[in-house]
């Protein structure tokens, strides 16, 4: 089946592939099982999940932490992956199958599979969920593997630190996230169910922190995620969104072409291609993945300004624009002065 973006070309940071609008919200859990037939199935509850998985498989057990969040994903999907097989081998036969999936987990926590996963990960509009117990990752060490993904520069593989594997928290983080529109929350700050908060010191909290690690821990009573990061130390709800305005304006300008007999190549053509990406990026506005202040931009030639050679192959180029991230607000400092 062919893919839009061969038609429309939409380029932001490092976006390569598109998914559907589903696919943002569904997680993918991906291991060596042999409890189904089909290579991916989709379910719809842990009830469903329990039809298929003894409640002691890994399987079940990611998916439980998944469906235990408030909100939590209205699907989840299971991939099995072979016994003797690459992660990312396993992850390229699934996509053929059905690529209609955003965030990985594996439930594999072996440092080779984590790597492997990562490395595929980044070559896609998609996201990896990563959890490892290194207990070097809160010390000094620079050969952990926080530090390994951290020194790659990793864009899309976010690591969070536990003690204890058989506590799900990469799997619970992306079921509190997952339902959330793209761009729209902070991932720090977000208290998880069904999860038990590290207890680390100063040292090893911010060793952790420092290599782009995040950990979920107790603060003034509440537990929480932090710091919400990539591995490249960008923040997760900044990539997520981008990907998010990537994938749209393509599916927007590819439902421009096919649902009209024809874009004349004019000026008035090229404003409709021009408002076809401004309502993404108003849409984005509104999700708070940007910010109005200031507004987007588009910009595009004009019909005098395009070359006999583009108009011949009905190429229109130099389509651009600019916008802000809304961000978020994650350490407030504040001054005061208390007179008698």
């Amino acid at each position: 089946m062919g893919e839009i973006s061969n038609i429309v070309s939409v380029t932001i940071a490092r976006g390569t592939q598109t998914v559907s609008q589903v696919g943002f919200g569904t997680p993918l859990i991906f291991g060596v099982h042999t409890r189904t037939t089909d290579e991916i199935v989709e379910y719809n509850s842990l009830d469903e999940v329990a039809v298929d998985f003894q409640n002691t498989d890994a399987e079940y057990l990611k998916a439980q932490a998944l469906f235990a969040q408030n909100p939590r994903p209205t699907s989840v999907k299971i991939g099995k992956r072979g016994a003797a097989e690459d992660v990312d081998t396993g992850l390229a036969r699934i996509s053929l199958i059905d690529n209609d999936w955003y965030f990985v987990i594996l439930t594999s926590n072996v440092e080779a599979d984590i790597k492997n996963c990562a490395a595929y990960i980044e070559t896609k509009l998609k996201l990896y969920a990563a959890m490892s117990d290194d207990s070097n990752i809160i010390t000094s060490a620079t050969d952990d593997l926080a530090s390994d993904l951290q020194d790659l520069n990793y864009y899309r593989t976010f690591l969070i630190y536990t003690s204890d594997t058989t506590d799900h928290k990469d799997a619970a983080w992306v079921g509190k996230m997952a339902p959330k529109d793209p761009g729209s929350a902070t991932w720090k700050f977000k208290t998880l169910s069904g999860v038990t908060a590290e207890t680390l010191t100063t040292s090893e909290y911010n060793y952790a922190i420092d290599k782009a690690c995040n950990v979920y821990t107790e603060v003034g009573g509440v537990s929480i995620t932090e710091d919400g990061v990539i591995s490249s130390g960008e923040f997760i709800d900044i990539v997520r969104g981008t990907d998010w305005i990537q994938a749209r304006i393509e599916e927007n300008v590819y439902s421009g072409l096919v649902n009209v007999d024809k874009i004349a190549y004019t000026n008035a053509g090229i404003d409709v291609i021009k408002s076809k990406i401004s309502a993404i990026l108003r849409q984005a506005i509104d999700n708070g993945i940007l910010t109005n202040d200031p507004a987007p931009v588009v910009t595009a030639p004009d019909i005098s300004e395009v070359s006999t050679s583009d108009k011949s192959n009905r190429i229109l180029r130099d389509i651009d624009f600019t916008a802000t991230f809304a961000g978020a607000i994650h350490k407030p400092i504040i001054s005061g002065k208390i007179s008698v």
